[in-house]
């Protein structure tokens, strides 16, 4: 389960406060070094902060506060909202439209750092998932010593081959993987092309079954039974099939 989370609405608009009220210190604090218009140079950063947190909401809280300090204590008459000039209405205005690009801006980068976050938490949980059924998979068949379970990709190479194949053909992994499953079969079934068409029907139909002489490594033969099933990702696309056997010559 992903546990990453958007952090609480209390938390992002204090964070907005905080930021402003940090910001109007240090212009306090540096005030006399700085320029008339100066002030909002420091609240636009606490905008920033405070969107790049919070999000969308918190910056615009944090616009509303900055522009009220900025305008309130820094620009002339100090004490009193009301702008003695057009020139400090336009530079408390135009930071007002500052503070909100910034805010819209810091906001979608907070959403896309969020949604990146949670992609890659999503990526590891599922290799993570993805690890633990292959280790469930390969426990399964290599606990099944008495049925023959092997894969084939889509050009019906072997792919994969558990400890009842070895026993049931004769075959070490390392001798068979790689090979055409082709070679399991009697002479007879491979010229009439019964590999090919066995595979064809269990891709066409989900399921092919069979019940046939095969071929062990010393050249001997054992009736078997079986079937074939397509294996496909998630998005329906043939990855390659499975095939199970079973040595049933003594009842045949």
């Amino acid at each position: 389960m992903l546990s990453r989370t958007r952090h609480p609405w209390a938390a992002r608009y204090g964070a907005a406060a905080l930021a402003v009220t940090i910001a109007f210190l240090l212009t306090a604090l540096l005030d006399p070094l700085l320029q008339e218009a100066s002030p909002f140079l420091l609240l636009s950063a606490a905008v920033l902060a405070a969107a790049a947190y919070g999000g969308l909401g918190p910056g615009v809280l944090a616009t509303l506060l900055g522009a009220v300090v900025g305008d309130y204590l820094f620009l002339p008459p100090l004490g009193t909202l009301a702008p003695p000039s057009a020139a400090h209405g336009l530079t408390t205005g135009l930071f007002i439209v500052q503070g909100l690009v910034i805010s819209a801006i810091g906001a979608w980068l907070a959403s896309s750092r969020r949604r990146a976050e949670e992609s890659a938490l999503r990526a590891t949980e599922d290799r993570r998932s993805l690890s633990e059924s292959e280790e469930r998979y390969r426990l399964l068949v290599e606990g099944a010593k008495d049925f023959a379970i092997f894969m084939v990709d889509t050009e019906g190479r072997v792919r994969d081959w558990n400890e009842g194949a070895r026993r049931v053909f004769g075959y070490e992994e390392g001798e068979i993987v790689g090979e055409d499953g082709s070679v399991l079969f009697t002479p007879e079934d491979r010229e009439s092309g019964a590999p090919e068409r066995e595979l064809g029907k269990a891709r066409t139909e989900g399921r092919a079954e069979d019940e046939r002489w095969h071929v062990r490594k010393d050249g001997s033969y054992f009736w078997a039974s079986g079937y074939v099933r397509p294996l496909r990702d998630e998005d329906g696309n043939l990855r390659g099939f499975s095939k199970v056997a079973r040595d049933i010559t003594e009842r045949k």
